[in-house]
């Protein structure tokens, strides 16, 4: 799969533009973000090409480049395609689009070598989006951080294991997304003020699962590369058969 990096701002806030949007060059494509001045905050919202046909169940790649247009930030991206983890749980109608693999960036503006918070949603690894409001929470911090939100792909698509899986792709594919979305991390968040050696992981339910499965990735050495801390809240880890 693929993955590029679209940056989203969502537009439909209402907020107001007092300051020339931001512009960042990721080096494979450009991005006009949106500076809201009301929180003094540049934001963008999005990170991926769409994992199907072939690409579905195999690692996010690096992404084609786009050089000859600045591309808007202007919205979210699409959920991933949800699957409810319970037969409990009522029917639900089919949502979400496979083109869902963005991140959302929302930087202080004017600053520079901020720590970053990279929260993982949660959603019992079948549910959820990476649209998370991070304004009033950094300004209440007195726009001490950079908030990062993400989006791996969930249930079937994200989690599925067999050796037929495994003979075509790779298993636990979300996994990958989360650590392409790290590496992205590390690599690009410098260019929004960010310093990428002061990086903590984030999560809630299945969230922080995947923060302790990140955290145990590779014998433990995920860390030292890709974060420095991590908070993991009511991690929900399903039985493993």
């Amino acid at each position: 799969m693929p993955t590029i990096l679209k940056l989203f701002v969502l537009a439909s806030l209402g907020l107001t533009q007092a300051t020339p949007a931001p512009f960042v060059d990721l080096g494979y494509a450009k991005y006009q973000g949106y500076y809201d001045s009301n929180f003094d905050q540049n934001i963008f919202k999005g990170y991926a090409a769409p994992p199907v046909g072939k690409l579905r169940w195999q690692r996010p790649q690096p992404p084609a480049r786009s050089q000859d247009q600045v591309l808007p930030a202007v919205e979210y991206a699409p959920a991933c395609p949800q699957s409810p983890s319970s037969p409990s749980q009522p029917p639900v109608a089919p949502s979400g689009n496979e083109d869902c693999l963005f991140l959302n960036v929302i930087a202080p503006a004017n600053k520079t070598r901020l720590p970053v918070l990279v929260w993982i949603h949660g959603g019992g690894y079948g549910t959820g989006n990476n649209q998370f409001d991070w304004r009033q929470q950094i300004r209440t911090n007195e726009n001490s951080y950079i908030g990062v939100s993400i989006a791996y792909r969930l249930g079937a698509f994200g989690f599925l294991s067999s050796v037929d899986v495994a003979n075509f792709g790779v298993v636990n594919t979300a996994i990958y997304d989360m650590r392409f979305a790290l590496e992205w991390v590390k690599k690009n968040i410098h260019r929004f003020g960010g310093d990428p050696r002061r990086v903590t992981i984030a999560g809630e339910s299945a969230g922080g699962g995947s923060v302790m499965l990140l955290a145990m990735a590779n014998g433990g050495y995920e860390g030292d590369a890709l974060f420095q801390g991590l908070i993991a809240s009511s991690p929900y880890l399903p039985t493993q058969w």
